[in-house]
């Protein structure tokens, strides 16, 4: 077995070896990229191989911990191993349900649904309580924004346009100075016409 290992080892080695002169052909023709010596690349491989090597005496061990095992400890150790896999399956179920409640809730409120993902938690009263909080916050930003744009300016004295352009400095206006002129100044602008 030990030199079926071996003989393993030494293709990979070899064969990894092949790569590393393919690689350094193609490293040679970039810019500044490094170059490794046969040295360098040799303590790679013997990492990885390392590496693999107790990777594979891991699963051995498991192996060898299950073949010790009786039936009833076997059927027990694959029970257990199946309802955990089904627990965490179960609790993604639950997530993504709870994520396409609060996807229809934020629709219903008229918010991103896309804040969905932000609010879920594993607890429906929190999650509840997370859309309310968002909702609240949102639309008390909302209106705050809205009264800043519509407010606009205030009418000055009774409705009179103070201004200090002039007739003549609103002939010498470009056509899109004098419609902004229109669009501030209706009376003034048919005024000056």
């Amino acid at each position: 077995m030990e030199e079926n290992i071996n003989n393993t080892e030494s293709k990979a080695v070899d064969s990894t070896n092949t790569e590393t002169t393919k690689n350094e052909v193609a490293t040679e023709t970039k810019a500044e990229t490094k170059v490794f010596t046969q040295e360098e690349m040799d303590k790679i491989i013997a990492k990885r191989l390392a590496k693999e090597k107790q990777k594979a005496e891991a699963e051995k061990a498991e192996a060898e911990k299950l073949a010790k095992m009786t039936a009833e400890e076997k059927a027990k150790f694959e029970f257990e191993k199946m309802k955990a896999d089904f627990e965490a399956d179960r609790k993604e179920f639950a997530r993504q349900k709870m994520t396409l409640e609060v996807t229809k809730q934020l629709t219903e409120k008229e918010l991103p649904s896309s804040l969905a993902e932000y609010l879920v938690t594993d607890d429906a009263e929190t999650t509840k309580a997370n859309i309310e909080n968002v909702s609240t916050i949102l639309n008390s930003w909302l209106e705050v924004v809205l009264t800043k744009k519509v407010a606009g300016k205030a009418p000055t004295s009774a409705g009179k346009v103070e201004t200090t352009i002039t007739k003549e400095q609103f002939k010498n206006m470009g056509f899109i100075e004098q419609q902004d002129f229109a669009v501030k100044y209706p009376d003034l602008y048919k005024k000056y016409l």
